[in-house]
Order: C-alpha cells, then sequence, then structure tokens
C-alpha cells in the first residue's frame, strides 16, 4: 500500500492532526505534499488542526458497523453526559455519563444503541468498547480533592488527576499540556502526565502558544521557508511582470493593519471624481511570489486555516470562570 493510500485510510478512521501523521510515517515532507494535494483537490478538508476525509472520499473506508454498535467518535463531553458522531453521518448518539466508560474527546469508539431511551424519539446508546484512544489535551492545571487535575480546554468540566511522579512541576492557574498515561473504566480513574507548561493561563500570549501546540501548529518555520521567503526580500517589479496590468504605484494606496501585523496583502483607495468618489480594493498577487510547489506555498497550506478556540467555558481555578477566547497574536499580553 503507498503512502498515500494509507494516510487516506487512516482519514477514514477519524480526523487526524498533521503532525501525528508525520509522527506515524516520519517522511515529514512527503506527508506534507500528500495532504497538501489532496486538499488541493478537495479530497480533504481542514478544520479546528485536523484533517479529515471529505464524505465522497468515505466510500474507500473498510471500517462498517457491526452488530455489536455503531462506530463514532465522541465528539462532546460534558460532566455528566456526551455526544458521539457515527462515521456514516447520521444523527449523533447521547450518551448518559455512566455509560461513557471514561471515552474522552475524539475517542474513537463502538457505541450500541439503547432499545428504549429515556426520552421519546432520541437516539441514546451507550460505549461498547474505545477502539482508538486520544489520549493528549491542552488545558488548564487546577486541585481537586487536594490533587492537581487538568481541565481540558475542550472537556472543561471532566477533570483528569496528575500524577505526583509527572506532574512536571505544574502549578495551579497553569496552561498545560497533558497526556493520559493511564486509563480508568472511568473519568475519575484516568491519570496523566504534564508533557508541556505554558505559563499563566489568564496571559493571552501564553494561552495563545498553547492553542497554537493544540491545534498541532509549529511556530517557527522550516529553514527552506525562511531561505525562499529571504530571497524575495528586496524583490522588485520588472517590466515583465508589469505585462498584462495596471501601473497604481503613484496613486494614494494604504491599509488598515496595525504596525505590528504580519500579515498585508490587501489595501483601499480613495479619490474624488466628477460624479463623486472613486474607492479602489486592492488585493495582493500572492502567487506571484509564493509558486506551486515551493516550500513556502506547502507551508502555507498548513497554515492558512485560522484556529478556532472557544469550547462554551473553561474553568481557569475552581469558582473562577473565563470565557475561552484567547488572542492568537503572541505579541499581544494582557
Amino acid at each position: 500500500m503507498s503512502l498515500k493510500d494509507k494516510i487516506v485510510k487512516d482519514l477514514t478512521k477519524r480526523p487526524q492532526r498533521l503532525k501525528q501523521l508525520k509522527d506515524k510515517y516520519g517522511n515529514e515532507k512527503k506527508v506534507t505534499l500528500i495532504i497538501n494535494t489532496l486538499q488541493k483537490k478537495g479530497k480533504v478538508s481542514f478544520s479546528d488542526g485536523f484533517y479529515s476525509l471529505k464524505e465522497k472520499e468515505t466510500e474507500i473506508s473498510t471500517i462498517k458497523n457491526t452488530a455489536n454498535g455503531v462506530k463514532c467518535t465522541l465528539v462532546k463531553l460534558s460532566g455528566n453526559f456526551g455526544f458521539a458522531a457515527p462515521e456514516d453521518g447520521t444523527e449523533d448518539f447521547f450518551i448518559p455519563g455512566r455509560c461513557l466508560k471514561g471515552a474522552m474527546p475524539r475517542d474513537v469508539i463502538l457505541v450500541k444503541q439503547f432499545e428504549t431511551p429515556r426520552k421519546e424519539g432520541s437516539r441514546e446508546g451507550e460505549v461498547v468498547e474505545i477502539l482508538e484512544e486520544n489520549n493528549n489535551f491542552v488545558g488548564v492545571c487546577g486541585r481537586e480533592n487536594g490533587r492537581l487535575v487538568c481541565y481540558p480546554d475542550i472537556a472543561p468540566n471532566t477533570p483528569v488527576y496528575i500524577k505526583k511522579s509527572a506532574d512536571g512541576g505544574a502549578k495551579i492557574g497553569e496552561k498545560i499540556a497533558i497526556v493520559i498515561l493511564e486509563r480508568g473504566k472511568r473519568h475519575d480513574d484516568h491519570r496523566a502526565g504534564v508533557s508541556m507548561r505554558f505559563g499563566d493561563a489568564d496571559s493571552a500570549k501564553r494561552c495563545a502558544k498553547a492553542i497554537l501546540y493544540g491545534a498541532g501548529i509549529e511556530k517557527n518555520f522550516p529553514q527552506k521557508v525562511k531561505a525562499e521567503a529571504k530571497r524575495l526580500e528586496n524583490a522588485a517589479v520588472s517590466p515583465e511582470d508589469m505585462k498584462g496590468r495596471l501601473d497604481l504605484r503613484k496613486e494614494v494606496i494604504f491599509t488598515i493593519d496595525a504596525a505590528t501585523t504580519k500579515d498585508i496583502d490587501d489595501a483601499i483607495s480613495a479619490k474624488r471624481t466628477a460624479n463623486g468618489y472613486e474607492v479602489g480594493v486592492h488585493i495582493a498577487d500572492v502567487s506571484h511570489y509564493v509558486t506551486e510547489c515551493s516550500a513556502l506555498n506547502a507551508e502555507a497550506f498548513k497554515r492558512g486555516t485560522s484556529v478556532y478556540y472557544a469550547d462554551s467555558v473553561v474553568p481557569m481555578l475552581p469558582r473562577q470562570l473565563s470565557n475561552g477566547i484567547c488572542s492568537l497574536n503572541p505579541d499581544v499580553d494582557r
């Protein structure tokens, strides 16, 4: 089986981060190229840091529902219930807390539907098996019952206890990343270790770093990408570049971006005419410089989607709540 087929097969099972695929297959450049190609052809979509196969591609999946249950992904976990999304795209299952068997968000699970739901017409079930575990989470360090816990951003009402031997020196109120080291049959029985500390969870700068880490986005750029950008640093407009273009360099054209903005790709202009005003909207032709198959283009595909971070309410400390929205500008700290 080719690397492309292996990646497609993985994506039929569940959404994956690019980092997960790279860690699994090792060949970072080839994995990135395959994902970028699939995305460009419209076969793969990107959302919330995860790549997934579009619906029309799922027909190649070798996974089928069985008499024992329906294969799902746990997409929502609250304090005493969860929701699981079936792979076939049908209606989500409501799962009572006592029937979750310790399943965590983005776990791939087998769900058996109740013959008689508590609420008529609803689709309810129980977890009969956890097929694939998701053990990596970003959240806030707190304390419950005298022990350190992590309140995962994606499931803030389900604290995960941190092992004393693997707390990494984490302090209450810090933004942290954890790995679940031991799984139990209940959420209270899970034990985790701290894999990364980001600092004060009330700092937008620290929070932004945690969000990027949780979404699998690397802050630093590869050397090859930097080298390509450096070569374009003093790029001039040649007579060849002007062919088929209107020269507006003598016009007063301006942006409304802040001085710290790192991505300026549009601008506006305005001038008085005999009949009123003429307003111009000017969009940069980025593809003139960032060409197809270049390292810059491949990196842009990886980073070209906004990171959405908001999962209702995220506990910062017991009885102290935040709305869970953080600026993604690492230069902002408040």
